[in-house]
Formats: structure tokens, sequence, C-alpha cells
């Protein structure tokens, strides 16, 4: 992986992540500089695994259909979180092993 990761963080999500149930990964990018590189790993993401909806928003309907037994009709692969100066890609670890290979945020 390139230099770049300084400004791009791979975390292996753990008990202390409210998004573990979910998801394996999250790409963390530097508040400031990294909203470029957010923006081209949104585009990735979205071109690779199609359309999804911000993680806060992705839990509450995965698992309300849980528990009213429906299928879950949004794309299993990633989500977001972009709060002013946090900026977040969830990812499951497959998802994860592509794009680490990828490195779309330097291109």
């Amino acid at each position: 992986m390139g230099s770049l990761l300084k400004e791009v963080k791979v975390v292996k999500l753990d008990g202390r992540h409210s998004h573990k149930g979910l998801f394996d990964y999250m790409l963390q990018f530097n508040a400031w500089s990294g909203l470029e590189k957010y923006q081209r790993t949104l585009q990735y993401c979205h071109a690779q695994w199609g359309p999804t909806v911000d993680v806060e928003t992705y839990s509450t309907l995965r698992w309300d259909t849980v528990k009213r037994n429906y299928q879950f009709e949004f794309g299993p692969h990633w989500s977001y979180l972009a709060r002013y100066g946090d900026y977040r890609i969830y990812l499951t670890e497959q998802a994860t092993s592509w794009i680490k290979l990828a490195e779309p945020w330097t291109s």
C-alpha cells in the first residue's frame, strides 16, 4: 500500500466500533486533506458494488428488517459516513481486500 495510507487509514472493526455487526473494516480519511480521496473512493465503491445509504440509516434498516423478517434490499458490501471533518467508508472483508488492491484514492 502506498504512502497515502497516512491520509487513508484502514481500521479493522472490533467491539469498540458501533457498526461491527454490519461491517468488518472502515476506511478513515484525513479530515482536511482527505475529502477528495473520500469522494474518489465513494465513486469507486458505487461503481463496484452499487448504491447504498449512510451507515446510520443502513444500520436502522438492517436491524428493522431482521426484526420483521423482511428481505434486506440494500447492498451488503459497503456504506459511508460523512460528517464535518469525519469521513468514513465501511466495508466487508471481501470489499476491503479489493479496495486495498485498487487504492482508488490515488487515481
